[in-house]
């Protein structure tokens, strides 16, 4: 029988120190030196892949997503590392082999999006903006806590990926990382997801462009991605709006 969610939570909420003993094991000296650092300045969330990456049991890290609460001058305190400007007006860079990725939380996308945010309940709305359910949480770096949503935890109980916030500036990478992540982790893909991915699929979507920008290689040809969404076997249909 499957594990009712507020078990999974209780699991997830357990699970506190061991993620931060999973970070300390398995980023490097100087990255783990910068987030000290940084959570000296402003609070810190970690977010998408390696929290993934930790409950899958991959001990791979080769990259951190990170939102920050306060739009500090990241030049002035760390004037060594070279920032880039990402595509979504974040701050993308490398400490040695890690590649991070940093938003500070007012200029996401996804809250110029949304316009309005309670910032007293950022816990709840930074989950609440990922697209896919494996990525709808978030750890507090200075509480020490996770903040899971009810998506997230679906997740980890039926290992299948599915969306949660539908607007996104990047649907090639969505399609593309929804056959990515389903292959790589041998994960199962929702229903309502498929729906989607099926829409998406009539778009004039650039998946090659997205692949060498996010992975720097294609990973995929058009005609396998089109084939793969057409195989898509979906039993329960679900009205989704253009």
């Amino acid at each position: 029988m499957a594990k009712r969610l507020d078990k999974i939570q209780e699991e997830v909420s357990a699970s506190n120190f061991a993620f931060l003993n999973y970070l300390e094991r398995n980023i490097d000296a100087e990255t783990s030196s910068f987030l000290k650092t940084l959570s000296k300045l402003t609070e810190i969330y970690v977010f998408s892949g390696v929290i993934r990456n930790f409950f899958l049991d991959n001990n791979n890290i080769r990259d951190l997503d990170l939102v920050i609460e306060n739009d500090i001058d990241l030049s002035e305190h760390f004037p060594n590392i070279n920032f880039k400007k990402n595509s979504f007006g974040g701050f993308k860079f490398n400490i040695n082999e890690i590649s991070i990725d940093l938003w500070a939380l007012e200029k996401t996308w996804a809250l110029q999006y949304q316009k309005t945010i309670d910032f007293n309940d950022l816990n709840k709305y930074i989950p609440s903006t990922a697209f896919f359910n494996f990525s709808a949480v978030v750890f507090s770096i200075q509480e020490r806590k996770f903040y899971p949503s009810q998506p997230f935890l679906s997740f980890l109980r039926d290992k299948e990926i599915n969306y949660v916030f539908k607007p996104n500036l990047n649907y090639s990478l969505c399609v593309v990382n929804s056959l990515y992540y389903s292959n790589e982790y041998n994960l199962k893909i929702a229903d309502k997801l498929k729906n989607f991915l099926k829409v998406l699929s009539k778009r004039n979507l650039n998946y090659q462009e997205a692949q060498l920008k996010h992975f720097g290689k294609i990973l995929y040809s058009d005609e396998q991605i089109k084939n793969w969404i057409d195989n898509l076997k979906v039993r329960k249909k679900y009205k989704i709006f253009k």
